[in-house]
């Protein structure tokens, strides 16, 4: 429901020509009416035109009802009937295309005559004149509208026709999900291009004399008119709108269903839930580099691109099943670099003063990096890492050095907690400033020496069952060949950030 939710939301960003001085958009309930069933392909379209209406001030406040009506039931009930009637129960490939073409055609024709209808019990408009224009105009888009439905459809029984005739072996998760940010990656480089002549509605009641009506929205929207505040209205704003409006409808959609689905875990479902491995790690790593230092060395000019790179980031972490929790208690990190370019920017002029605010560039750099590392560390075990470390040519010994660094780090973790609940059970949490100072000075004077004994324990250990020979990276076994598709994602990835440095 997410992913047909973030289809739909980009796919309507981009408006196409269909005759001179006019343009139509996708609805798209039938589309999704034929994959998830009606019921759910309302939720989807609400979804979509919530969205629409409070982040980017599109469709207007009180217009929400009369646009679900409209543009989501029409599509999700009246166009899934005729679809429904033609296809029957299991219909073969061919017949599944016809049958969603024909009532991707009537779902528009019908969500134009609502318009219409309601335009004349309003007392702004005349029967004999309102219902021809809206249905004429409305008949030219719903070609537009079957031709795009029976295209997609067509592509969704190449990959997963399980989803529309019931039949046919299912694809990976891995796959389907890299195929899905695939597909809205190109639906926001679309974006840019939508045709800017006035829909089919607004030529529609400009044709028969209406005069156009508008009122001032109810509440302020974040990005008004899918525009960026502080940024200028170039190709790659409109680019990272689209992405960013396609990730508020996986999260919003997400987030309802797993409050509807709420229950108790097992160990078994632990196990099972934890994140696949996407790509090879080695080349996870070279993207978490590659991204990294992108956005730290894109100039100010050029920081419009940074919402892309964010938007590409902030799928990967959905991809990889990275809890917001975890990813909450890691953000913390950013603090103190925040704070040091604030200080900065106060006793001069700061690099993000440009853009809304000296702290928005410094959050942006940042924040890149940080969903980067996150959606890297917690798809990649520990071993994996450290074979992805030696994949990309890095000394063993500074691999082995990041390794124990990274243990050892875990080990004081919890000698340091357990230190802290011998010191609550002593009662030494209360009592002056004094006292407590100085217990807490012993915790970290014992945990240093703990820590001192303990490495030098490790050592010889470690001496003792031969690993002196050579470096610890080294005894691992190399990490595999990357297959073709882990390339094919990797070189779409540099191409992107070829582009957001080239691009003029």
């Amino acid at each position: 429901m997410g992913v047909t939710a973030a289809y739909v939301f980009a796919a309507q960003m981009v408006n196409f020509p269909v005759a001179a001085g006019v343009s139509g958009h996708l609805l798209g309930s039938l589309l999704v009416a034929v994959l998830l069933g009606p019921h759910a392909a309302a939720v989807v379209m609400a979804a979509v035109f919530l969205i629409q209406a409070l982040f980017f001030l599109d469709g207007g406040h009180t217009a929400l009802g009369a646009n679900f009506l409209n543009m989501g039931l029409a599509g999700a009930y009246g166009g899934y009937a005729v679809y429904r009637t033609l296809a029957g129960p299991a219909p073969d490939a061919r017949r599944a295309r016809i049958a969603a073409g024909v009532a991707a055609w009537v779902a528009v024709e019908l969500g134009a005559a609502l318009t219409a209808g309601e335009l004349v019990l309003s007392g702004r408009a005349e029967v004999a004149r309102i219902f021809p224009i809206m249905l004429g105009i409305h008949a030219l888009i719903g070609v537009a509208e079957a031709l795009i439905t029976v295209t997609g459809l067509s592509l969704l029984l190449q990959a997963r026709p399980e989803l529309v005739t019931g039949q046919g072996a299912k694809r990976s998760g891995v796959a389907s999900a890299w195929l899905s940010g695939a597909g809205l990656v190109v639906l926001a480089l679309l974006a840019p291009l939508a045709s800017p002549a006035p829909d089919g509605f607004e030529w529609a009641t400009h044709r028969a004399g209406l005069p156009e009506v508008s009122s001032p929205p109810l509440l302020p929207g974040p990005m008004p008119d899918y525009t960026l505040p502080g940024l200028e209205e170039t190709a790659w704003a409109g680019a990272a709108v689209s992405l960013l409006g396609a990730g508020l409808m996986l999260a919003s959609l997400g987030g309802w269903w797993r409050s509807r689905r709420r229950r108790p875990v097992s160990a078994g479902r632990v196990l099972a839930a934890t994140p696949p491995r996407r790509i090879a790690p080695q080349l996870q790593l070279a993207m978490v580099l590659a991204l990294a230092v992108t956005g730290a060395l894109l100039p100010d000019h050029r920081a419009d691109r940074l919402f892309v790179l964010l938007a590409v980031t902030t799928g990967w972490v959905v991809l990889s099943r990275v809890r917001l929790g975890w990813l909450l208690g890691r953000a913390w990190l950013l603090v103190p670099i925040l704070g040091l370019v604030f200080v900065s920017g106060r006793a001069g002029p700061g690099s993000g003063a440009a853009l809304a605010g000296p702290l928005v560039l410094p959050l942006l750099r940042a924040g890149i990096s940080l969903l980067a590392t996150a959606a890297f560390l917690a798809s990649t075990p520990e071993p994996e890492v450290l074979r992805a470390l030696r994949g990309l040519r890095l000394p063993s010994a500074l691999a082995d050095t990041i390794l124990f660094a990274v243990r050892y780090l875990r080990v004081l973790g919890e000698d340091a907690a357990q230190m802290l609940r011998a010191r609550t059970a002593r009662s030494a949490g209360v009592g002056p400033l004094s006292l407590r100072a100085a217990a807490s000075g012993g915790i970290v004077g014992a945990l240093f020496l703990r820590s001192l004994e303990r490495s030098e324990r490790i050592s010889l250990a470690m001496a003792a069952r031969g690993h002196g020979a050579g470096p610890l990276a080294a005894a691992l076994p190399p990490p595999e060949a990357p297959p073709l598709r882990d390339w094919g994602v990797l070189g779409g990835v540099a191409l992107l950030l070829l582009g957001v440095w080239v691009w003029p």
